[in-house]
């Protein structure tokens, strides 16, 4: 009882945990439910951590948990693909290990994002 009083008291509401396609990196998708900011609650956050599980990088996005949205790697490299229906497309790539930067929307980009999205809510 006691032990699933604390399991209960999450203070972030992860969606989603990516490993990258050369298993560097694991991407982290929560929603900020932090109340100190009210512009960022309900948005997404991305947490990026290394094979010894130390966060190395942390973004707060403006993408609303409340809009259809997608994350993903790039199935050949380390970008991330970024794909919400609220504030648009982002891609961003991993430099130095350590930074997430953002890279060019590109035409291939654009097809690797909307073939998950489609998958992930069924669109046809």
């Amino acid at each position: 009882m006691f032990l699933s009083f604390f399991l209960g008291c999450n203070t972030s509401d992860e969606k989603l945990r990516l490993t990258s396609p050369s298993k560097k990196y694991n991407l982290v998708v929560d929603v900020n439910n932090e109340t100190e900011n009210k512009a960022n609650k309900g948005c997404l956050r991305l947490k990026l951590y290394n094979q010894s599980h130390e966060l190395v990088y942390f973004m707060q996005t403006g993408v609303s948990d409340n809009n259809k949205w997608q994350v993903l790697w790039h199935p050949t490299n380390d970008t991330i693909i970024v794909d919400s229906k609220d504030i648009g497309n982002a891609a961003y790539q991993i430099t130095a290990g350590k930074n997430i930067s953002p890279v060019t929307w590109t035409d291939e980009l654009k097809v690797v994002a909307d073939s998950a999205f489609k998958t992930k809510y069924d669109d046809n």
